[in-house]
């Protein structure tokens, strides 16, 4: 098989055909990320203004990893022109599921809270420096 960007650039048809084969390949994709197979047929259907497609393709790589961050293959803005041509809500897959994520939300809780709690001590300490100097 001859490299995907030069069959692309030769016949984008034959290329895409190419991938759609390689991402229902199961030992193919133990070597190549799915998301960079997805990520090229999503990015031509956009260029050709097929859309649906390319949502079509979005939905099928969630479907067959739940846990993909999309924005690391395709741009968040590329995502809300799809969803905007589409008329349909933008995407919003793109936090970290598991344990993890509890983790990282318990810390962006705390930190949240730590930040507004520093702001209301300011507050106190500025109204109290305030009223002891009138």
């Amino acid at each position: 098989m001859k490299p995907v960007h030069s069959v692309y650039e030769l016949d984008s048809t034959d290329a895409i055909q190419q991938l759609e084969a390689l991402a229902d390949d199961k030992e193919a994709c133990k070597n190549i990320r799915l998301g960079d197979i997805y990520a090229v047929m999503i990015m031509h259907n956009v260029h050709k203004t097929n859309y649906r497609k390319a949502y079509s393709l979005i939905q099928k790589l969630k479907e067959r990893e739940p846990y993909i961050e999309l924005n690391r293959f395709v741009s968040k803005e590329m995502q809300d022109v799809i969803c905007d041509e589409l008329k349909l809500p933008h995407f919003t897959n793109n936090e970290k599921i598991g344990s993890e994520s509890s983790e990282d939300q318990r810390l962006d809780d705390e930190v949240d809270y730590s930040y507004a709690m520093k702001r209301h001590i300011q507050r106190e300490n500025k109204a109290f420096d305030e009223k002891n100097f009138e």
